[in-house]
């Protein structure tokens, strides 16, 4: 049986969701690219202090030479997307056997501090070996770069959950005339006395 150089690595989703944080710092949904790469021992190394607006400009070279594959969301576009682990892209970045896999977005005005590691870079070592598994990996775009998440809070964070609260509710009331006065007194009809009408 023939095996491929990257039968070794486990196979996981990667899910990234747009956060309702974005709305409330930039007062919309700006549109970000989320970049997720392999990174070699050394790569991730260097990659650590590599200045993520160099990284997204026209003609780097950086990112021509990781060949990410990348993620688009816009206002338009606020939908969670996932890599599958059993993907030709997902393939594509494990072809080259790195230690490291590093997800990276383009958000605009992120907070800097140069003594801890840019909020807008998530780098995660892969743990390798034939017998080796790792969980999905879901991460939220935040107001100032990705955060480690789980399936459900990713959910319940995502525009799309804030869209369905704001959706109007039916109520069934019961209305009679107040005596001497021009007001009504309503109630909410009880929904089981509904079904026993």
């Amino acid at each position: 049986m023939l095996l491929t150089a990257c039968s070794s690595y486990p196979k996981f989703d990667i899910t990234v969701t747009p956060s309702q944080e974005l709305v409330k710092k930039y007062g919309t949904y700006p549109s970000v690219e989320v970049d997720i790469a392999g990174l070699s021992e050394s790569d991730a190394v260097k990659f650590s202090s590599y200045p993520v607006d160099r990284y997204f400009e026209n003609d780097s070279s950086l990112r021509g030479y990781l060949e990410p594959y990348t993620m688009h969301f816009s206002a338009q576009d606020l939908k969670a997307k996932t890599l599958k682990g059993n993907s030709e892209a997902f393939e594509r970045i494990m072809e080259k056997e790195p230690t490291h896999l590093v997800l990276i977005a383009n958000l605009p005005f992120a907070d800097k501090d140069s003594k801890t590691l840019d909020p807008r870079k998530y780098i995660m070592k892969i743990d390798t070996g034939m017998l080796s598994t790792m969980s999905d990996l879901y991460l939220k775009i935040g107001a100032t770069g990705l955060i480690k998440s789980t399936r459900l809070d990713s959910i319940k964070d995502s525009p799309e959950a804030l869209e369905s609260d704001k959706q109007p509710v039916k109520l069934s009331l019961s209305c009679t005339t107040v005596k001497g006065s021009k007001n009504m007194d309503c109630k909410e009809t009880p929904k089981d006395s509904d079904k026993k009408k």
